[in-house]
């Protein structure tokens, strides 16, 4: 299933340079890849689990996970998706 979320869903934290939203935008789960829509551009972007952070985290709890544009932007490191 191919998720395109509505950029207006996300929180944007504009300091640190990164997007959040409740994993509850997918079921509850942690999807792999999911793609963001710009309300402004109408531009869609492709996201992709962080694997090296998620390789760093041995105790991880399932609470969050890291996302990384496949493209580098300006002003977005990553997303961050909590349950």
């Amino acid at each position: 299933m191919k998720f395109i979320i509505p950029l207006k869903l996300f929180l944007f934290s504009k300091e640190k340079k990164y997007l959040q939203i409740s994993s509850e935008v997918f079921s509850g789960s942690f999807p792999r890849e999911f793609y963001i829509r710009s309300h402004h551009t109408d531009k869609v972007v492709k996201f992709v689990l962080d694997e090296e952070k998620a390789k760093l985290h041995e105790f991880w709890d399932g609470e969050m996970a890291e996302y990384i544009p496949s493209v580098p932007m300006k002003n977005v490191k990553c997303v961050v998706v909590v349950r």
